[in-house]
């Protein structure tokens, strides 16, 4: 499988028979591949992680699948607000947590996110992919009252994965939280040990993926922290 970065946390995964496209919301997309089964997910509603556009370009590949997080409302008025006929709402879940769905070669299962809709654990061609969407540790350096019920249930989420495979990890990296940045990744890589992390959510800075090196918590992970450095940069995996 090929990992193309797109921007911010989307990100587009080419298999030999399917394709995924994760939290899409701006940059370049390749063109359609109709011979390639295509699923596209939205982990929540926030505009920069969904946009109009994902039913668009899912349109112009027959039988594309949708998976949104639960937060993303699509009544009458919004289906036709962002274009989305009556076909392609026939082929829109929406995860809330602890679901799970497996259609045409892809087993979805979500986790409640620690901000808004869901995290994605995906399973498509005997490969194992996460997508932490905006679940992670906000720890927030002005908030001296961070919600500690929001840590446990960080935790608690990424314990159901313990022990599963994941070839692919897809985890924020956010300079905006300060000194505290590198904990909610450095959680994930610690209890999960995914085979590659990707960074995500580095509001262009990719910058503070040298920063994580340097930093002494990934001694025993840094080798497998995927070098973005670009949006377009596409890994093997």
């Amino acid at each position: 499988m090929r990992v193309t970065y797109i921007d911010h946390s989307g990100f587009l995964i080419d298999g030999a028979t399917h394709r995924l496209l994760f939290d899409y919301y701006q940059g370049p997309l390749p063109e359609p591949d109709p011979a390639k089964t295509l699923s596209v997910f939205a982990s929540h509603h926030h505009p920069d992680h969904y946009v109009p556009e994902i039913y668009a370009y899912g349109e112009r590949t027959p039988d594309t699948r949708y998976y949104l997080g639960c937060d993303v409302t699509l009544n009458a008025a919004n289906r036709q607000k962002m274009g989305v006929t009556d076909d392609i709402f026939s082929r829109c879940d929406r995860l809330h947590k602890d679901d799970l769905r497996s259609c045409d070669g892809v087993t979805v299962q979500a986790l409640r996110s620690t901000d808004m809709g869901v995290a994605f654990y995906v399973s498509c061609e005997g490969r194992h992919i996460y997508h932490a969407g905006d679940h992670n540790l906000w720890l927030w350096r002005e908030d001296a009252n961070f919600d500690r019920a929001q840590i446990d249930r960080f935790y608690e989420e990424i314990e159901k994965l313990r022990g599963l495979p994941i070839d692919a990890a897809f985890l924020p990296l956010d300079p905006r939280l300060g000194d505290e940045y590198w904990r909610g990744f450095d959680a994930f890589m610690r209890l999960l040990q995914p085979t590659v992390a990707f960074p995500m959510h580095m509001v262009d800075d990719y910058a503070i993926i040298d920063r994580l090196k340097a930093h002494p918590c990934s001694l025993p992970y840094r080798n497998r922290i995927a070098n973005i450095c670009a949006c377009g940069v596409s890994f093997e995996l």
